[in-house]
C-alpha cells in the first residue's frame, strides 16, 4: 500500500494457525512463536516491493506469540529512502479474535522488529566455494543427530514436523556444515517464499552444535546483518555456520541449494538466550489480551457420561404417554448438513426454544434431563473449520438463558453404543460442540415460576 504522502510504503497481512498451520511446529517453552526466520522473510519480501533486496540490519525486540485461536494482524512499515537509497522499516502486530474476548480495536500494536533496508550491493564478497565443491568436503567429521531433536526439546524447543528439517551435520575445523530439507508436509509451499522460514530455521539449528551460549542453552536470532536471498523456492539446502568474535555469540551463514547454487547469506547473525519467564509473560499478555483467564478446550477420551437409559427426543415426543428415560437427547440441525442445513437461524433457534418451553411445561419430563447437542458451534482448535452459525446461535442461547443445572463438554462425535449408556467415541470431524445438560432437578414449582417470569417479562429471545 502506497502512502498518500511521501515515498513510504505499508504492507499488511494476517497470520494464524488456521492459515499457516506449520507455525504450530515452532514452540519455545510451550509457547508458539513466529520464528526469527519468518521476520527475516517478511523484511526481505517487503524490501523487494520497494527495490531494496538487502537487509543491512534487522533487530528483533519482542517475540510474536501465535494464539491457538484467532488471527494476528501484521503491519510492515517502510519509510521513504534517504540519499543513499536506504529505508527504515518496522514490523508491528495486533491480535484479533483471541480467547480473551477483547475487542480487536482495543488491542494495542506491538513492535516486534526494526531495521534498515537497502538496494543490493555490487561488491558482494560472500564465498560459497566450500558448499559448491565435493560434499561433504574432505576432512569433515560427521555429527550424530539421532537424539538432536530430543535434546532440543529438553532445552525448551518443541519442534514439529515442519521444523524437523535438519538431515546431517559435520564439523569442519571451527565451522559447522549442515544439510537441511523441507519435510513433505510443507515442501509444496516453498515456491511462495524467498527461503521458507522452516527451512532456514532448520539450517540455523546447527548453531546449537557451536555452543554459542553454553551447553543446553536455547538461543534464538536477535540481530541480522547483511541478509540477502539470491534464489527463491529452495527445498533442500547446504549451509556453513562460522562463529564470529571471541565470545562466539554471533555466526556468519552461507547457504546454497543441494547443487551448490547460492541461495542466501547472512554476514552476521547475533544470537541470544531465551528467557523462559519473560516468554511466558509475553504469552499471557499477547494470547489472552491481558486477562489471566481464558477458555481452553481439552480432548476427552471414550468414557461413559451416564449410566442410565436414554432416547432421542423425536422418539419420545411431547404428546406421548409412555415412560421417559433419564436422559433425552435433542439433535440440533447444523447449517452444513445436506448442503442446505436444517433451516435458518431463526427457524432452528425457535424450534429449540419451543422444545425447551414444552419440556419445562410437562410434568412427565420432571425426572429426566434434556441434552441439546450442537455441532460445529464453537472453534475448539486451530484445525477446526468455520463456525456453524445455526449451532452457535443455539449454543449461545442456551448459555444466556442459563437453563442448565449441569453442563457437559465434548469435542467428540457422540455415538450411542447401547440402549443403557451414551458414550462418546474417539474424536472425529466435524467436531460436536458443547453439550448442554438441561436439568429439571429443582422442585416443579420453582421451574414453573421461573418460566412464567421469563415469559411475562419478555425475556425469551426472538429470532
Amino acid at each position: 500500500m502506497e502512502l498518500a504522502e511521501g515515498d513510504g510504503c505499508l504492507l499488511t497481512g494476517r497470520l494464524s494457525l488456521r492459515t499457516h498451520p506449520w507455525l504450530a511446529g515452532h514452540a519455545v517453552g510451550g509457547v508458539v512463536l513466529l520464528p526469527g526466520t519468518a521476520f527475516a522473510e517478511l523484511a526481505l519480501h517487503a524490501g523487494e516491493s520497494v527495490g531494496c533486496d538487502h537487509v543491512d540490519e534487522l533487530t528483533l525486540h519482542t517475540p510474536l506469540v501465535i494464539p491457538e485461536v484467532g488471527d494476528v494482524t501484521l503491519q510492515v512499515a517502510i519509510a521513504a529512502p534517504d540519499e543513499s537509497g536506504r529505508r527504515m522499516m518496522t514490523i508491528h502486530s495486533r491480535g484479533e479474535g483471541g480467547s480473551g474476548g477483547a475487542d480487536a480495536s482495543a488491542s494495542a500494536w506491538t513492535r516486534h522488529a526494526a531495521g534498515v533496508l537497502s538496494p543490493a550491493k555490487d561488491d558482494d564478497t560472500a564465498s560459497y566455494e566450500l558448499l559448491a565443491g565435493p560434499w561433504p568436503p574432505v576432512g569433515a567429521t560427521p555429527v550424530d543427530l539421532n537424539t538432536a531433536y530430543d535434546q532440543m526439546a529438553d532445552a525448551g524447543f518443541a519442534y514439529g514436523l515442519a521444523f524437523q528439517g535438519l538431515r546431517a551435520a559435520w564439523r569442519y575445523g571451527d565451522d559447522i556444515l549442515v544439510e537441511a530439507r523441507l519435510p513433505e508436509e510443507v515442501s509444496g509451499d516453498a515456491a511462495a517464499y524467498g527461503l521458507h522460514p522452516a527451512l532456514l530455521d532448520a539450517a540455523l539449528q546447527g548453531t546449537g552444535l557451536l555452543s554459542v551460549a553454553g551447553p543446553g542453552t536455547p538461543v534464538v536470532p536477535h540481530v541480522w546483518n547483511g541478509l540477502r536471498f539470491r534464489t527463491h523456492g529452495a527445498v533442500s539446502v547446504r549451509a556453513c555456520l562460522s562463529t564470529l568474535g571471541a565470545t562466539g555469540a554471533a555466526v556468519c551463514v552461507r547457504i546454497t541449494d543441494d547443487t551448490g547454487v547460492p541461495v542466501a547469506s547472512v554476514d552476521r547473525l547475533e544470537l541470544r538466550p531465551v528467557d523462559m519467564g519473560q516468554l511466558r509473560a509475553v504469552s499471557v499478555s499477547a494470547g489472552r489480551r491481558g486477562s489471566l483467564y481464558a477458555v481452553q478446550w481439552a480432548e476427552v477420551g471414550p468414557v461413559p457420561v451416564c449410566g442410565q437409559a436414554w432416547a432421542w427426543h423425536e422418539d419420545v415426543g411431547e404428546s406421548g404417554g409412555g415412560p421417559v428415560p433419564g436422559v433425552v437427547v435433542l439433535r440440533c440441525p447444523d447449517a452444513g448438513a445436506d448442503g442446505g442445513g436444517g433451516g435458518g437461524v431463526g427457524e432452528v433457534v425457535g424450534g429449540v426454544l419451543g422444545v425447551v418451553q414444552g419440556w419445562l411445561g410437562l410434568e412427565r419430563f420432571a425426572g429426566s434431563r434434556l441434552v441439546v447437542v450442537t455441532r460445529g458451534a464453537v472453534v475448539a482448535g486451530p484445525e477446526d473449520g468455520p463456525v456453524d452459525v445455526v449451532g452457535a446461535a443455539v449454543w449461545g442461547w442456551c448459555g444466556r438463558r442459563r437453563l442448565s443445572i449441569r453442563t457437559g463438554l465434548s469435542s467428540s462425535t457422540w455415538t450411542p453404543t447401547s440402549t443403557a449408556a451414551l458414550t462418546p467415541m474417539p474424536a472425529t470431524r466435524p467436531v460436536w460442540g458443547l453439550v448442554w445438560m438441561v436439568g429439571v432437578w429443582l422442585r416443579w414449582w420453582r421451574v414453573v415460576s421461573r418460566s412464567w417470569r421469563c415469559v411475562v417479562s419478555g425475556c425469551w429471545p426472538h429470532a
